[in-house]
C-alpha cells in the first residue's frame, strides 16, 4: 500500500484484499498457473490422463474482482472508487493518517473486529451502525481526527496487539526490517556481484522439503559462453561472436 498513489489528502484503499495480493498483474496469472498445474496433477493421478493448462494474466487479474462483481449484482450498480465497502467508503475498512504524516490501516470488516475497535475508542454507539449511511461521515471524521492525535509509533504501541486488524503502512525498508517477516524467513539476504541485497523469501513453508533461494539472478550475459559451448560452439566461435557483437 505504501507504493500505491494517494488521492487528494486521503489514502487510497485498494479494492482487493491486500493480505491475498501484492498488486502485480503477472503474479495473478502465476498464482492461477500454480493452482491449475496442481489441479491437473491431481486429475492425472485419478484418471491417468494429462491435459493442457491454459492460463492468462488477464483471466487471473479479472478473477480477483469477484467481490466487486458480487456487490454489483446485489446493489444493481457498478462499484466506483471510494464508494464501496472495501474502497474507503466506510470507517471500518480504511486507511488513516497519523500525526507524523504516516498511515495506518484498519481492516475491521467482520463485526467482532469492528466492535473491538469501537470499544477501544470508547464509541460503543458505533457498533450497531457499521454500515449505516446516516452515520458513515460521522464515523469517518471521528476516526480520522483520532488517528491524527498520535504518531504511528504511538498507535502501534497502543493498538499493535489488539484484535482489530490494525497495522502500519510500511515503506519497503521497514517491511524488510519487520520482526514477523524475519521470523517467518521472508527476508532473504543474497550476495550479488554488486554487493549484498535483500529480497522476499519463499512464502510457502513445507515441513519436509522447504524451499529456499539458493542462487542469485544471473548477471546480463553471465552464462552466454557456457550455454554456447554446451550447444557445440568452440572457444574461437564464441570469441568471434563476441567480436562481431552477436553476443
Amino acid at each position: 500500500m505504501e507504493l500505491v498513489a494517494r488521492v487528494a489528502a486521503l489514502g487510497l484503499v485498494v479494492a482487493v484484499w491486500l493480505a491475498l495480493l501484492r498488486g502485480k498483474v503477472p503474479e495473478y496469472g502465476a498464482l492461477m498457473a500454480v493452482a491449475g498445474i496442481l489441479a491437473a496433477l491431481v486429475a492425472r493421478q485419478r484418471t491417468g490422463r494429462g491435459q493442457l493448462v491454459d492460463v492468462s494474466m488477464l483471466d487471473g487479474s479479472f478473477a480477483w474482482t469477484v467481490y466487486q462483481a458480487l456487490l454489483c449484482a446485489l446493489e444493481g450498480t457498478p462499484p466506483r472508487r471510494g464508494t464501496a465497502q472495501l474502497t474507503g467508503r466506510f470507517a471500518c475498512y480504511n486507511v488513516y493518517e497519523t500525526r507524523d504524516g504516516r498511515w495506518v490501516t484498519v481492516g475491521a470488516y467482520e463485526p467482532h473486529f469492528w466492535a473491538a475497535l469501537c470499544r477501544r475508542f470508547g464509541r460503543e454507539d458505533f457498533i450497531p451502525t457499521q454500515w449505516d449511511e446516516a452515520r458513515r461521515v460521522e464515523q469517518l471524521e471521528f476516526f480520522r481526527a483520532r488517528f491524527r492525535e498520535r504518531t504511528l509509533a504511538e498507535w502501534m504501541a497502543e493498538l499493535g496487539d489488539a484484535e482489530i486488524c490494525f497495522g502500519p503502512v510500511n515503506p519497503l525498508a521497514e517491511a524488510f526490517a519487520d520482526p514477523q517477516l524475519r521470523h517467518r524467513g521472508m527476508v532473504a539476504e543474497i550476495e550479488t556481484p554488486v554487493g549484498p541485497m535483500r529480497a522476499p523469501g519463499v512464502p510457502v513453508k513445507l515441513s519436509d522439503t522447504p524451499g529456499a533461494i539458493r542462487t542469485r539472478a544471473a548477471a546480463y550475459g553471465e552464462h552466454t559462453e557456457a550455454v554456447l559451448r554446451e550447444l557445440g560452439y568452440s572457444a574461437s566461435d564464441v570469441a568471434r561472436l563476441r567480436r562481431d557483437g552477436v553476443v
